[in-house]
C-alpha cells in the first residue's frame, strides 16, 4: 500500500470529514452541530447520562463536552443535575425540546444516508466492520 489513496486511515478520515460536513448542512435548520446531535440522540436512546459517559461514548474530552452541554442548556435542549453525593458527577437530562430536535435530527440524518450510493446491507456491513475494528 504505497499510494495514499489505498491507506485505510486516510480513507476513513476523508469519509468522516465528508459525512460530517453533509450532516452539518442537514442539521443547520435545527441550529445544532453534529456533535450536539450525537449527544441528543444518545440521550434519547439511552436516557439520562453523566458527562463522563457522553465523553466516553463520543470519544471526546470532557473539556470539549462540557462547553457543548452549556450551549445546549442555553438552547433549552438539555439540563444538568449535579449528583447530591458527588458534585463532580453531572447528569445530563434531555428536555422535551431536546427530544423533539433529536427526532427531527434523525430525519435530517436519513438524508445523508440516502445520498450514499449504498444499500442497507452494505451499510450494516460497514458498521459491523467498524465496530469490530474499534471493538465496541
Amino acid at each position: 500500500m504505497g499510494c495514499l489513496d489505498d491507506m485505510l486511515c486516510k480513507n476513513l478520515y476523508s469519509l468522516s470529514r465528508q459525512i460530517i460536513k453533509i450532516n452539518e448542512q442537514h442539521l443547520r435548520h435545527l441550529e445544532i452541530t453534529y456533535p450536539q446531535c450525537l449527544v441528543l440522540l444518545m440521550l434519547k436512546k439511552q436516557g439520562n447520562c453523566y458527562v463522563d459517559e457522553i465523553s466516553k461514548e463520543l470519544a471526546l474530552d470532557t473539556g470539549t463536552v462540557t462547553p457543548m452541554i452549556k450551549k445546549m442548556i442555553k438552547k433549552g435542549l438539555v439540563e444538568k443535575i449535579r449528583n447530591a453525593h458527588d458534585e463532580r458527577k453531572v447528569l445530563v437530562v434531555l428536555k422535551p425540546l431536546g427530544a423533539e430536535v433529536a427526532e427531527r435530527a434523525t430525519d435530517a440524518l436519513q438524508s445523508t444516508v440516502k445520498m450514499l450510493d449504498t444499500n442497507n446491507h452494505e451499510i450494516d456491513l460497514v458498521i459491523k466492520l467498524l465496530n469490530k475494528i474499534f471493538k465496541k
